[in-house]
């Protein structure tokens, strides 16, 4: 598979579509912790991509499906070892009790974002 360029938003929003296999957009959203306007426009281009297909649902035409692909899921699976070294070097001072801490921490304030 050919290297792919995806920025930031790009990969938090393929990873965000793969933790919630066939979800719709605003779970997407939901999930990346972005608006529908800026998520939009990076699900068109991951499409173009071919690492997520976009399709219309039978029961609500209004609502839009999102499936990870074969070559989506193998980005992601080649992005996660970076993500875990970044994170690793970030808290690297921080003993396991307070990076558990921490990360309980952000994901509260997230969670109420």
């Amino acid at each position: 598979m050919t290297e792919i360029a995806l920025g930031g938003s790009g990969k938090v929003a393929l990873t965000a579509s793969t933790e919630s296999a066939r979800s719709g957009a605003l779970r997407a959203c939901a999930n990346a912790h972005l608006d529908k306007s800026t998520l939009t426009p990076l699900l068109s281009r991951l499409e173009e991509r071919g690492l997520i297909t976009v399709a219309r649902d039978d029961y609500d035409h209004r609502r839009k499906l999102i499936a990870v692909t074969h070559d989506g899921v193998a980005v992601v699976n080649r992005l996660a070892p970076s993500a875990a070294a970044v994170s690793d070097e970030l808290l690297l001072g921080l003993t396991a009790d307070e990076r558990s801490r921490l990360l309980d921490l952000l994901r509260r304030a997230v969670d109420r974002a």
